[in-house]
């Protein structure tokens, strides 16, 4: 039995005025403070309700070092989401294999937390809970120079992109992924698994990230893939009711598959993701394999003659050419 439909969100995508890391920090959190979202027929967008969620800014002296990120719904098991970053070495909680790396992205889940973050860096950053542990979540500053940065919302699970012109980062994290099963042991008390997936520090959103692969069959440089070096990219969630996690890496399609098979005429065929963790199959809650795209383009369904109905947003790693592309569905 599926969990409830997540309905994914675009804000207004922002630049990057410079390419410190806590400038990039401060981008994120503006664009999580915002008002109204990217198509203005969603009305007022208010942090905390809806889709909306919540941000805390830590700072250091006035600089933005980490960010805390509350959901919306009331229906998660006391979900949090870290994003932090420091010009200087730090040491926070690191999952394995990730050191922690200077101007960079660092992202983490925390589930049964409750009230506000505190120390980003201790091992229980909130009131109770249980931190999954950091893992190197894009390329640092001093690797990659950011021009935009996308936020993409929705009730459970959210999803940030940072790109230059023709290479992109990206995070997602939350109730990401969706068991698919009514039984016990495969998730939380609360139905869900809480995890989620970077592009990781050496790392971009790989231009064929539906195809390209490596031993076994196995997608180890790509979106949602999993690569065990320091500094891969990584996708993994919560054990249910423990504080271990697993990993996994989801298999390549065939090459070609994400052109030949994804279309019909004008219309757009979109497979789910599905991947293994932890020795379950899960499903990646309403994002899909779509055909090659730029990033940021938005999906329209012509529901009338000259009527369109905003129906999903494409990550990519260009936003100048199209390259294999991830949907996320409103």
């Amino acid at each position: 039995m599926s969990l409830p439909r997540l309905h994914w969100r675009a804000l207004a995508p922002s630049s990057v005025p410079s390419n410190a890391i806590d400038v990039i920090l401060d981008e994120i959190a503006d664009d999580f403070e915002a008002v109204a979202y990217q198509n203005a027929a969603y009305g007022t967008r208010t942090p905390g309700s809806d889709k909306a969620w919540t941000v805390e800014r830590i700072q250091d002296t006035g600089t933005t070092i980490a960010l805390g990120l509350t959901p919306p719904s009331g229906d998660v098991d006391g979900l949090r989401i870290i994003i932090a970053g420091h010009a200087s070495a730090q040491t926070p909680t690191m999952l394995t294999p990730d050191a922690f790396a200077t101007n960079a992205l660092h992202i983490a889940v925390v589930k049964g937390a409750t009230g506000t973050i505190g120390d980003w860096e201790s091992a229980t950053p909130y009131s109770g809970g249980t931190l999954s542990g950091y893992w190197s979540a894009w390329r640092a500053t001093t690797a990659l120079t950011f021009d935009s940065i996308r936020v993409y919302e929705s009730e459970e699970a959210i999803a940030i992109t940072g790109h230059s012109t023709t290479t992109g980062c990206l995070i997602m994290a939350g109730a990401l992924f969706d068991p698919e099963s009514t039984d016990g042991s495969a998730a939380e008390s609360d139905g869900r698994l809480y995890g989620m997936h970077c592009s990781g520090l050496n790392v971009v959103i790989h231009a064929t990230g539906w195809s390209g692969q490596g031993s076994g069959g196995v997608n180890i440089q790509s979106i949602l893939g999993h690569g065990t070096g320091v500094g891969s990219n990584h996708t993994g969630r919560f054990n249910p009711g423990a504080s271990t996690w697993a990993t996994g890496s989801r298999y390549a399609l065939r090459d070609g598959m994400a052109t030949e098979r994804l279309t019909n005429g004008t219309s757009i065929i979109a497979m789910p993701i599905t991947t293994p963790l932890g020795g379950q199959t899960v499903r990646v809650r309403e994002a899909f394999i779509a055909p090659d795209a730029i990033n940021g383009q938005v999906l329209y369904e012509e529901v009338t003659p000259g009527t369109k109905v905003e129906r999903g947003y494409i990550i990519s790693t260009s936003v100048a050419a199209p390259f294999d592309a991830m949907l996320l569905t409103t």
